[in-house]
């Protein structure tokens, strides 16, 4: 039987520091289970003005799993993140920042989760190295988004996540035109973690 297909999208704007350090943690958590899964991994890059672009293609050059997707412009972090999922292949795609504020050895229990038969598998941010009146407003934020939105909204979900190709379906066909990806997520439904 063949294993299961896991896209990894990787959202970049200006990142050459990062990616680096990013891709290494990240290929060190994903080999460790490659015999169980196989990997794609797509960075979608929001048109950087940075050294960010040939980065990416130096480890395309290195490494068969990687993709990447340049936009034409800056479309915005949600559009770029779109992008990605409707590039997906895989069973499961994973949504991660390329800046290691979300830590990628976290994708493995990510992955056992979904094994276990969560659709929706998700980051929640508990705490940021961020002023408190930034925390506070963000908190604000996503409570009155949850007040006045048409589904319910995760409330302090990181788009760092992982969810299932038929979560995948549904954010695709939702053809929303101001896309915000962890409500397109919760507006899914499903089994979640």
């Amino acid at each position: 039987m063949e294993n299961k297909l896991i896209t990894i999208i990787c959202p970049i704007f200006n990142e050459e520091d990062s990616i680096p350090i990013f891709y290494n943690r990240l290929i060190d958590t994903i080999n460790e289970i490659e015999n169980k899964y196989n990997f794609e991994l797509i960075f979608t890059n929001n048109n950087s003005n940075d050294k960010s672009l040939d980065i990416i293609k130096e480890i395309c050059n290195n490494d068969e799993r990687v993709n990447l997707l340049t936009l034409s412009r800056n479309f915005g972090y949600q559009k770029s993140m779109l992008a990605g999922i409707n590039h997906a292949n895989g069973d499961a795609i994973i949504c991660i920042d390329v800046d290691c504020e979300d830590p990628p050895e976290m994708i493995k229990k990510f992955i056992k989760y979904w094994s276990d038969g969560y659709d929706i598998v998700y980051g929640e941010r508990d705490k940021r190295k961020e002023p408190k009146i930034i925390e506070l407003f963000r908190k604000l934020f996503y409570r009155l988004i949850n007040a006045i939105s048409d589904s319910e909204t995760i409330i302090d979900m990181a788009e760092f996540s992982l969810f299932s190709k038929r979560v995948k379906e549904i954010i695709i066909t939702n053809k929303s035109t101001f896309p915000f990806i962890r409500n397109e997520i919760s507006y899914a439904g499903f089994k979640r973690k």
